[in-house]
């Protein structure tokens, strides 16, 4: 009788002897010859390394250094994996933090110890008979061979089978990478008329997001966390239609959420870090951080970034906070510098990020001196070497000038970042964000209300008092283009009632603080419209003192 379990590598990497003993047992019983074992991450990867298995068994503790997750995200990142490689992760850990993280990973299984050969069998089996059905479409996938893929699972479709769901998945993913949107929906409707399960509006949000139809996207993400409030990607890419069409704190809810479920995804703390950051919320931005470095000790995905981004939300957030020590944070933002140049190495975009931090450190002890030389550095790199910058780097570099007090030279860059990035929707709401309102989420909270109030005044025709409320909002948030806007808009009213020299004079500020505005931005048509009724007012106030 042939035997699907003859011909199979299998490795099992954990860090007890006794059960690697076991487990090989338990597998040469199953008719497996060919097994290797070692215990732990570093040795499973250069085994990896040097031939391709069939079976991989890991324990998710595997001691010293890298887990049973951060090895499989290794193995994934350095493609050390086969297409049909069988990825199962074994642990005694039932918390539901630690489950929720290893299964982001997507490995093929995950099984609670003990591991008994009944068990084992019945698992190993139901895996390799899928993986040997599935292994063809698997292989075209991986060669990119997509119109080929297509038509496979369209032929397996033909026929109903315990594979089915797994066939309509992937055509769905197929059609909507060869932007076969219309077949692609029809399939997910299809689905959804006769059972609601959770990935058809997934890939619906997909397809509406890559179409520009944000709120449709919005919807079926929702739908998606109702039929399934742990779907990880359902947060993520939700997060993403947010922080495209510039809704940061939108996106820093979501993440936050989906952290609170899954809180040891590194690459997702990362983004709620860089995500609060954006959205001036620095006590979360610190603590994802913080969070990111721990997960990332022995992680593929350590990076510079996090210690730099985690050293700039101590200094901020030490001006802003006056209850923590200034030049305590500097010190320890100093720490996290050097720990970069132990950890990595050091290109042109992390030299210039260290400058900028150190260049902040020094304006926050004015030591101007040492700040214009490190911004002198800086601004060389970003003249003679514009090409070797990343977009970011340099969104860095005109933000540290502007807080810093160089902002006319900040905003040049500002200007050219939107000009030269234009076509990165995210990117540019990212910046003309910072431009609009470069203050704390605390102050923009402030400022809100003092909007919010102002906006209920002006519709009950209250026009003094709703200046009052805008002129109290531009105090905390003077370059907000909405406040500056409602602002002119009350003013012209009162003018119309009784010219006054005043009125006239807090519109043109209004205008100074919005000089920033480009085509791009979507208040910029209301500020046109706005333009010619303050200069007809500039005309007539000749009249009112000639």
């Amino acid at each position: 009788m042939f035997n699907i379990f003859s011909k199979k590598k299998v490795l099992i990497v954990d860090d007890f002897e006794n059960f690697r003993l076991s487990l090989k047992k338990m597998l040469q019983e199953l008719g497996i010859s060919s097994i290797d074992m070692v215990q732990n991450a570093k040795l499973a990867l250069t085994a990896c390394g040097q031939q391709s298995y069939d079976i991989i068994i890991c324990d998710l503790n595997l001691g010293e250094g890298k887990n049973g997750q951060q090895l499989l995200e290794e193995l994934q990142q350095l493609n050390l994996l086969s297409p049909t490689c069988i990825f199962i992760i074994i642990t005694a850990e039932t918390a539901k933090d630690f489950v929720m993280s290893a299964l982001e990973c997507q490995p093929d299984a995950y099984l609670s110890k003990p591991i008994n050969q009944a068990l084992l069998r019945k698992r190993l089996e139901k895996l390799v008979k899928q993986g040997n059905t599935l292994s063809p479409i698997k292989k075209l996938i991986n060669k990119k061979q997509f119109s080929q893929a297509i038509d496979s699972c369209h032929q397996a479709l033909m026929n109903e089978s315990r594979l089915t769901p797994w066939y309509q998945k992937q055509l769905c993913e197929l059609l909507i990478i060869t932007k076969q949107y219309d077949e692609a929906v029809e399939l997910c409707n299809s689905i959804l008329s006769e059972r609601n399960v959770d990935w058809p509006h997934q890939m619906l949000g997909k397809i509406a997001f890559q179409q520009g139809d944000k709120h449709q996207a919005i919807k079926h993400y929702e739908q998606l966390l109702k039929v399934n409030p742990n779907s990880m990607a359902g947060y993520d890419e939700m997060a993403q239609v947010f922080l495209a069409h510039g809704s940061t704190e939108e996106a820093q809810k979501l993440l936050q959420q989906a952290v609170d479920i899954s809180p040891h995804a590194i690459l997702r703390q990362q983004k709620l870090g860089q995500v609060s950051r954006e959205a001036g919320s620095l006590n979360v931005a610190t603590k994802a951080f913080k969070r990111t470095l721990e997960l990332g000790e022995n992680s593929c995905y350590d990076d510079p970034d996090n210690y730099i981004e985690l050293a700039i939300c101590l200094i901020d957030q030490s001006q802003e906070d006056k209850g923590i020590n200034s030049e305590k944070a500097i010190q320890e933002s100093d720490q996290l510098l050097k720990q970069v140049g132990k950890r990595f190495s050091i290109d042109l975009n992390t030299s210039t990020k260290i400058d900028l931090v150190k260049a902040k450190a020094a304006f926050h002890k004015n030591d101007l001196a040492t700040m214009n030389e490190l911004f002198e550095k800086v601004q060389n790199n970003y003249e003679t070497q514009p090409n070797e910058l990343l977009p970011n780097t340099k969104f860095e570099i005109a933000k540290t000038l502007f807080l810093c007090s160089h902002k006319d030279t900040a905003e040049t860059i500002f200007y050219q970042l939107v000009e030269d990035y234009a076509d990165d929707k995210a990117f540019v709401n990212k910046v003309i964000a910072f431009l609009d309102e470069p203050v704390s989420q605390k102050v923009r909270q402030e400022a809100a209300i003092a909007n919010k109030e102002g906006i209920i005044l002006y519709e009950q025709k209250d026009y003094l008092q709703a200046v009052e409320k805008f002129e109290q909002a531009l105090e905390l948030s003077p370059r907000h283009p909405g406040l500056n806007l409602n602002l002119i808009q009350t003013c012209l009213y009162l003018l119309q009632d009784e010219f006054s020299p005043k009125w006239l004079t807090l519109c043109d500020q209004s205008l100074i603080n919005v000089k920033h505005l480009r085509e791009n931005h979507p208040q910029f048509n209301r500020y046109q419209k706005l333009l010619k009724p303050v200069k007809q007012w500039h005309e007539k106030a000749k009249k009112y003192t000639a």
